[in-house]
């Protein structure tokens, strides 16, 4: 303060205004230095490190907005350029400013590994058009895939395009170099769903949800691979109906903990040695009589994926094998069959005579069958 107040329009006075801002120090200290140094330099070289710094450290945009354009008009071309552009756009700046300079500067530094990401990255993020950057994202990914940054990339370009063809195989790539990171299940989400992904992609993905069995993120990103993949010996193993036992063993779930788990289940079923294997007879009698199972929320669209008669059939089947005893249970079987009766009435009658077979089998608890009204 004492410094500033008595050298504020100094040339090196920009020095103390980057580092304090750089250390995270207050910004009303300097405030009112930033707009009269920038106003005796507006066009410095210098100039390029006072307008980043007070942008990433949130100082508003109307302190220093008349000092961009004019900047940028001077030196469009200079790697320091980029600072300006990245820190503006990640500010919420005005895009008619800067967006003739973004593919000028992207032409002249096309493969700088962090610098062309970086605005690559910001200009998408801040909702600016794709084509304005698309030349450059192929080619930057061609280079750097196998660094971490090119997760940025891979991320913001689909976010903005939803293009998935043109840039898999460079996620798949960064997928095999960081499949033990945290933040890998972006990737395996949004470019592991296709059939067709190589073996050696679907065993990093693999190995991801097994490393992070524990958090959310992977019963998410497995509730897509079991979409397309249960017919691979890969997913289909003792380790997935573990960690889904684990899970179903917990006191508290989120709603979407249990709808990933409910997608699991399901896509299950769709490998039928794997679905009929003791360990998942028991994990669907686990989950059959857990408090998160059948939730009161099912969606009643006819088109909803666990509204079939074949799904029904499964946790049907373990009453009539009696695996499941209705004495004792009577609870249960009745909140799921509340579930089965929210369903669309067309699906409803489609399971009409898998429930009369139940009626029929346990007269007994004829009061439980007339939970499902057609």
């Amino acid at each position: 303060g004492p410094w500033l107040k008595k050298y504020p329009l100094e040339m090196e006075t920009h020095f103390v205004i980057k580092s304090w801002l750089d250390a995270k120090g207050e910004k009303e200290v300097i405030k009112e230095y930033v707009g009269p140094w920038l106003k005796k330099y507006p066009l410095e070289m210098e100039t390029s490190f006072v307008i980043p710094s007070w942008l990433d450290a949130g100082g508003e945009k109307e302190v220093i907005k008349d000092y961009v354009g004019p900047w940028l008009k001077k030196y469009p071309l200079e790697m320091e350029t980029g600072f300006v552009i990245k820190s503006w756009l990640k500010a919420g700046g005005n895009f008619a400013v800067l967006e003739k300079y973004i593919k000028p500067w992207l032409a002249r530094f096309p493969l700088d590994e962090e610098n062309t990401s970086f605005i690559i990255n910001a200009w998408l993020h801040a909702g600016g058009n794709p084509a304005e950057v698309a030349p450059f994202v192929i080619p930057w990914l061609e280079k750097f895939s196998n660094s971490f940054e090119a997760s940025y990339v891979i991320k913001a370009w689909f976010k903005s395009t939803k293009d998935v063809e043109s840039i898999k195989t460079y996620a798949h790539r960064w997928l095999l170099q960081f499949k033990d990171h945290t933040q890998a299940d972006f990737v395996i989400k949004r470019f592991c769903r296709s059939k067709d992904i190589p073996a050696d992609i679907l065993d990093a993905a693999v190995h991801w949800c097994r490393k992070y069995a524990s958090e959310g993120e992977a019963l998410f990103a497995l509730s897509y691979l079991t979409q397309r993949h249960m017919e691979s010996k890969i997913l289909a193993a003792p380790w997935l109906t573990d960690v889904l036992q684990q899970w179903i063993g917990k006191k508290r779930l989120k709603e979407h903990d249990i709808d990933n788990i409910e997608a699991i289940m399901y896509s299950i079923t769709q490998n039928r040695d794997f679905h009929r294997s003791g360990d998942n007879v028991q994990l669907r009698i686990q989950w059959f009589l857990s408090p998160h199972s059948f939730p009161s929320r099912t969606p009643t669209s006819p088109d909803y994926f666990l509204q079939k008669r074949f799904y029904f059939q499964v946790y049907c089947q373990l009453l009539l094998d009696g695996l499941i005893e209705i004495p004792g249970h009577e609870a249960e079987v009745e909140k799921f069959l509340h579930w089965v009766n929210r369903w669309h009435p067309g699906n409803k009658r489609q399971i009409r005579p898998d429930l009369e077979t139940l009626a029929a089998q346990f007269p007994q608890h004829a009061s439980l069958w007339k939970t499902v009204e057609y």
